[in-house]
């Protein structure tokens, strides 16, 4: 059988005004937080990744990762996680 494609992973950096983005290998682009900006910000990342699922890593910035989030849940092939950036002092 053939090995499914691997995902592209996407780091990004949400604030109130803008969304930067970095994916491995690539120059990172910012792009405006608006649904417009989120429209390219994908085009992008479908353009540098043309195969295999998204995944879209976040770290909590309240309302606007929330956000971020919200606008591409129901995107195909889209994988969000937004993650705590607090450090895990348990042991």
């Amino acid at each position: 059988p053939l090995l499914a494609p691997a995902a592209c992973f996407v780091g990004v950096d949400v604030a109130k005004a803008t969304i930067a983005a970095a994916i491995t290998g690539q120059k990172s682009r910012t792009f405006v937080h608006t649904p417009d900006g989120l429209h390219a910000l994908v085009a992008w990342v479908r353009r540098t990744c043309p195969q295999g699922e998204l995944r879209f890593v976040a770290e909590s910035s309240g309302v606007y990762s929330r956000y971020f989030a919200f606008l591409l849940q129901d995107l195909p092939e889209i994988t969000v996680a937004i993650v705590d950036p607090a450090p895990n002092n348990s042991k």
